[in-house]
């Protein structure tokens, strides 16, 4: 009963999350497949998401 009431204000309140979300995820998805693929390793380009989630973890390592 409660997670339907939090669905409900969910998608009453912020409706283009339920599109844009999983869209969103679902592109970085695809890139990420796509580029393992048929990309040759040389010509890689990191993931953005990953770049920034080493980016994130090297500044906690660093100063802690």
């Amino acid at each position: 009963m409660q997670s339907s009431n939090v669905k409900r204000f969910i998608v009453q309140r912020y409706p283009t999350y339920f599109i844009m979300i999983p869209l969103i995820v679902g592109l970085h998805i695809g890139w990420f497949t796509l580029q393992q693929r048929y990309v040759p390793v040389a010509e890689r380009h990191e993931h953005p998401l990953m770049k920034l989630y080493k980016k994130y973890i090297t500044t906690i390592t660093s100063t802690g």
